[in-house]
């Protein structure tokens, strides 16, 4: 039954939160899939409900949130936008950052975040981070090298964005990854901590009782205010099923 306290497998969940790149086969592989029904059977808040899939690596329930309530860049499109980064879809993802940045709220839980991040890193760059590091660290000079091109050319193809590492930053990662602001560790710390951020603030905002369907639909009205559709095509189901987005090594 949904409960207006926090769940006793939160803790469990957010340990267990993925945090680099995933792999494609992986993207409807929950890590608990016995809690994928229970987090939906909760009711709580839209965006709670799309980070606690989110932080379970059930993207194909996240991403069914996510595209109900996008556009107005409030959490369902902080979801959206770490749903990119770890299907690998980094340049759609920085797009998503890049908005959340022009247009977030000053006390949103995002900007309360990603003000925290050391070595005044920007969301886009930690994307970055995250990417380069999803690469195995016995892999060879070569496909590190391939990789930080990678992670390069997912900022270059999309005009907006404009935050990311230059190609000569991420050339001297490659060089001297001693260089990189966040060692893989790190990044890896990081990483999950976004998650737990989202979900922690959405809780303390909204609560864990449940919300009704007329709640429910107000929630994802909330959501989409604001900026009115985006510059960006973002394709999230080819994605997600492991299309043209997923990464590839």
């Amino acid at each position: 039954m949904p409960s207006s306290e926090a769940p006793s497998w939160l803790s469990e969940l957010l340990r267990t939160a993925p945090t680099f790149t995933l792999e494609p086969s992986s993207h409807s592989k929950p890590n608990h899939p016995h809690l994928r029904s229970t987090i939906a059977d909760l009711q709580v808040h839209p965006a709670l409900e799309a980070g606690l899939h989110l932080a379970n690596r059930d993207l194909y329930s996240a991403h069914f949130l996510v595209r109900k309530g996008q556009g107005g860049a409030r959490e369902l499109d902080w979801g959206h936008a770490l749903l990119h980064r770890l299907e690998g879809d980094w340049g759609n993802g920085k797009c998503w950052y890049t908005d959340l940045d022009n247009h977030a709220a000053p006390g949103s839980i995002y900007k309360r975040f990603f003000s925290s991040l050391p070595k005044e890193l920007t969301a886009c760059q930690f994307v970055d981070l995250t990417a380069f590091y999803s690469i195995p660290s016995e892999a060879t000079p070569d496909v590190i090298a391939q990789q930080a091109h990678k992670v390069f050319q997912s900022s270059e193809s999309f005009g907006k964005v404009k935050t990311g590492f230059s190609r000569e930053q991420l050339d001297r990662f490659v060089a001297d990854p001693s260089s990189a602001p966040l060692s893989r560790a790190e990044t890896e710390e990081w990483a999950r901590k976004e998650l737990a951020a989202m979900v922690e603030g959405l809780a303390e905002e909204h609560g864990w009782a449940p919300m009704g369907m007329k709640e429910s639909v107000e929630a994802l009205k909330e959501q989409k205010g604001g900026e009115e559709g985006q510059a960006v095509s973002h394709d999230a189901q080819g994605m997600v099923l492991g299309g043209g987005g997923g990464r590839k090594y």
